[in-house]
């Protein structure tokens, strides 16, 4: 059996009572030895446990249609994918006799029901690929992003077979629509020379094996496998024709080089396979993602549903979440008591833009759990928290510069960025943009000082203390945990110059201590900011602190010259907050935070462990329920010292372990865990990561 798992293109269902075949049909089935599928069927059940044998992850499964008793119905195949989203992937078909109706009933099937692509079968309708008839639902193809997949090469059955052939009729779509991801099932024998020479000379043909066992398959296909086609040549069966295991256990037999196999067996038909959506997603998004990630293509996924902490994205693939929203979703996805808080709110009304029972519950918790709020109130986001954080403080001080740690980051507005990521950092204080955009009047407000050197710190708080209205500081940086002291020395530093402390709990709110850092490491700012986990996986944002100092953006004050106008159109709505209450609601419960931190432990010991026995030279690091890798001999306190000495590695560790199943985010600094999460999800992540140090990833 493979070590990877296997996408078999071409699949059939084989229900019971469906198969009432004409006999030339049946003729086949006896030849291949498997009479006994028409006798008795194999339902959906059935099938996944074949599947499971022999190690075949999905199955595109065809709709046939034709008007005989032996076709295989949409709905039949909408049952069958409904029952296992994540094992089986619709292939619609359509009626090239009625072609607005076709085209009308492709797009319900691709849009309604998550089909990801059209299978024609030019010899069930008498017409080669280049028939008009056909044209209109290519164009329906492109337009959905679904890749046309076809018959080539003799029927089998007894019909002609020139409507296979295919030079010149399949190559005259495929010049006519080069956007089109065309698949050609059955190798295309008798003619797979032409078949492999329409794959070489067109970037958008690619060949399925459906119908041929392995061993049978010619040598011309095979060379072009593991020389110009490694990327063109699909795994398929045509099950129930050719039975799951036996096609898998005859392409160990092939010796193929291992990258070879992989192609063939998983990643090739991960190109026209997830066109639908992949694709499309790089239309609208720059770089197919919403921020960050930076996936090469052939990983780039979709995702379709969370639960716990698992991700499952649009083509069924399953992943181990190590990201959880950039630990937004703390208490687990679709967590089932912020469920049924949301469920019971969104009736009542979603948004109001004023203070609501369920913000209004909300506030009243956070003041009783933060040491530093004694008023607060609500914004969207964490970055949105953050900027009206430093704005406050530069009205309550009456002064215009912050302090900030180089590779801390504070969310998406001008300040959080800066500095946040430097390749040549500056000496201190002098700030590094990082983003193109950031204007110079920026620049020249920010100082930028090392993390956990109090010493450097204090030097550069000393020399502008008249200019600085406050110090923002993550308490637990990334991953990087403070060293003994720091804290409580920049809490003395700050109210001796009558500076503001702020404390950007975003990340660390919730989740070190119910209390946040300021419970957990005993200090407490004069503002605060929280998002992430409160929101328990909804949009939310926070921020607070002393009465006097959140007293200036009361409305009454308007026209005063310490007037902060704060406003926020979806803070406090009444959907996120109830959210938010459920998720509090979890996070007080009993054992909590000892289970975290134990469960952060054993991920961060088991990580070091695997960095040894494989001789990499790296550190682990974080709290809670945090870890990253760095690789770096150098004892890590800060960012300069936290940076990788070997990034292309680093990179390529993180992709390796996105490709074997872990969500991550590949440019992110940290790994999230979550309730969900248990030793053995952990484990799932150290195995994957002793597999990738044996055996990189290349891209």
């Amino acid at each position: 059996m493979p070590s990877l798992p296997v996408i078999d293109a071409w699949a059939n269902l084989a229900l019971p009572g469906t198969l009432d075949v004409p006999q030339d049909i049946r003729r086949l089935f006896e030849q291949a030895g498997r009479a006994e599928v028409l006798r008795d069927g194999i339902n959906a059940e059935a099938m996944i446990g074949l599947m499971d044998r022999a190690g075949v992850e999905r199955a595109m499964v065809t709709v046939w249609h034709h008007g005989d008793s032996w076709k295989t119905s949409d709905q039949q195949v909408r049952q069958a994918v409904k029952l296992f989203p994540e094992r089986l992937v619709g292939v619609a078909a359509v009626d090239v006799e009625h072609p607005v109706e076709a085209i009308a009933n492709l797009r319900h099937a691709v849009e309604d029901w998550g089909f990801r692509a059209m299978r024609l079968v030019p010899w069930l309708w008498n017409c080669p690929p280049y028939d008009p008839r056909y044209y209109p639902l290519y164009t329906e193809c492109v337009e959905l992003g679904i890749p046309a997949c076809t018959q080539v090469g003799h029927t089998g059955p007894l019909a002609p077979s020139e409507t296979g052939r295919p030079i010149p009729y399949l190559e005259e779509v495929a010049r006519d629509f080069p956007e089109l991801s065309i698949v050609g099932g059955h190798l295309g024998y008798p003619w797979v020379d032409e078949m492999i020479a329409l794959a070489s000379t067109y970037p958008n043909v690619y060949i399925d094996t459906s119908a041929h066992l392995p061993r049978y398959y010619p040598r011309a296909l095979l060379d072009f496998m593991k020389t110009t086609g490694r990327e063109k040549v699909l795994f398929a069966t045509n099950f129930p024709m050719l039975d799951f295991q036996k096609c898998v256990e005859q392409v160990g037999q092939l010796d193929l080089p291992a990258a070879v196999e992989r192609a063939f067996l998983y990643d090739n038909a991960r190109g026209p396979h997830v066109t639908s959506f992949v694709s499309r997603s790089f239309k609208v998004f720059p770089a197919g993602s919403n921020g960050e990630f930076d996936l090469p293509e052939d990983l780039a996924i979709v995702i379709s549903r969370g639960q716990g902490c698992e991700l499952w994205d649009t083509e069924g693939k399953h992943f181990y979440d190590f990201s959880l929203g950039w630990g937004s979703v703390l208490v687990g996805h679709a967590r089932e008591e912020v469920v049924e808080a949301v469920t019971r709110q969104a009736p009542l009304g979603s948004n109001f833009a004023y203070v609501n029972e369920q913000s209004l519950l909300l506030a009243e918790e956070i003041v009783r759990l933060s040491p530093a709020c004694e008023a607060l109130r609500f914004c969207a986001s964490g970055t949105e928290a953050t900027m009206y954080c430093q704005r406050l403080a530069r009205a309550f001080t009456k002064r215009p510069k912050i302090l900030k740690f180089e590779g801390a980051y504070h969310g998406a507005n001008e300040i959080g960025v800066t500095s946040l990521f430097p390749s040549d950092p500056p000496p201190f204080p002098t700030p590094d943009p990082t983003s193109a955009g950031i204007t110079r009047l920026v620049a020249d407000e920010v100082l930028i000082a090392p993390f956990n050197d109090l010493e450097q710190t204090a030097a550069i708080i000393e020399q502008y203390a008249d200019e600085l209205a406050g110090v923002i500081v993550e308490p637990l940086q990334r991953c990087v945990p403070p060293v003994e002291g720091f804290l409580e020395g920049l809490r003395e530093l700050t109210q001796r110059h009558n500076i503001l402390l702020l404390f950007d709990e975003v990340v660390t709110g919730f989740r070190l201590a119910y209390g946040g850092a300021q419970e957990y490491y005993g200090v407490v700012p004069d503002l605060v900011a929280y998002g992430k986990a409160l929101g328990g996986g909804y949009p939310i944002g926070a921020f607070g602190g002393r009465a006097d100092v959140m007293n200036i953006v009361r409305e009454d004050h308007l026209g005063q010259d310490d007037y902060v106008w704060v406003a926020s159109t979806l803070g406090g709505n009444p959907i996120s907050t109830a959210a938010a209450r459920a998720a509090l609601g979890v996070l007080s419960g009993e054992n909590v935070y000892p289970r975290l931190h134990a469960l952060g432990n054993y991920l961060r010991e088991g990580m070091r462990g695997v960095l040894e026995e494989r001789g990499v030279e790296g550190q682990v690091i974080g709290d809670g329920p945090l870890a990253q890798i760095v690789l770096t001999k150098e004892n890590v306190v800060d960012y300069r010292s936290s940076r990788h000495v070997d990034t292309y590695r680093a990179r390529h560790i993180m992709l390796g372990l996105f490709h074997r199943g872990i969500f991550l985010n590949p440019m992110g600094t940290k790994l999230y865990l979550s309730l969900a999460h248990d030793e053995n999800t952990c484990d799932e992540l150290l195995d994957c990561l002793d597999d990738i140090l044996i055996k990189p990833y290349s891209d």
